[in-house]
Order: C-alpha cells, then sequence, then structure tokens
C-alpha cells in the first residue's frame, strides 16, 4: 500500500498516528483526520506500523496478475505483460473498481 507523504518534507517521510492525528515523522508537522477527503474514492489505512496509507486502485490483469493494463478505446484493457496477452473489458479487472 502507498503511504501518504508529508509534502512540508518533499515527499519524503510519512505520517505516523497519534492520538487523534497523524504527525510526519521527519518534521513533525500534523495532519488532522478533518484533513483528510474521506469521501473520495481511495480507501484510506493505518497500516500495522500505524503509517497512513491508502488501498492502491490499480487494476490488475485477472489472467497472471500483472499490474500492466493499458485501456485502449471505451471499455477495452490489454495486459501488456510479455507472457500474458490478456484482453477484455475494464470491469473483468481485478481490484478496478470505477
Amino acid at each position: 500500500m502507498p503511504l501518504i507523504l508529508c509534502a512540508a518534507c518533499d515527499g519524503q517521510t510519512p505520517y505516523q498516528q497519534s492520538r487523534h492525528q497523524f504527525i510526519c515523522t521527519g518534521c513533525g508537522h500534523t495532519l488532522n483526520p478533518s484533513d483528510i477527503d474521506l469521501d473520495g474514492e481511495e480507501v484510506w489505512t493505518v497500516t500495522e506500523n500505524g503509517l497512513l496509507s491508502f488501498e492502491d486502485p490499480s487494476p490488475t490483469c485477472p489472467e497472471c496478475g500483472s499490474d500492466r493494463i493499458e485501456f485502449k478505446c471505451r471499455q477495452w484493457a490489454v495486459c501488456t505483460e510479455h507472457t500474458c496477452g490478456w484482453a477484455g473489458l475494464e470491469f473483468e479487472l481485478v481490484g478496478y473498481t470505477s
């Protein structure tokens, strides 16, 4: 899962959960839960280590599990993993929600 990195530290350090907020592990910048857009499409999570992250909604190929997906026209998608060759409709992609 990708970590949410502190912009004040030039995107180099993650936020750690601390009581009712998240604190940058580098500079101490705070991020309150009210600062996070929980109504968007991202699914926010906290790792086992207490780091703020989100689930990556990147689609994966239902045939080989690769994330090397190209969207062609309309709803058509193909896997570009050299050994796979899967092609199908975008709604068939594992982990993909639009």
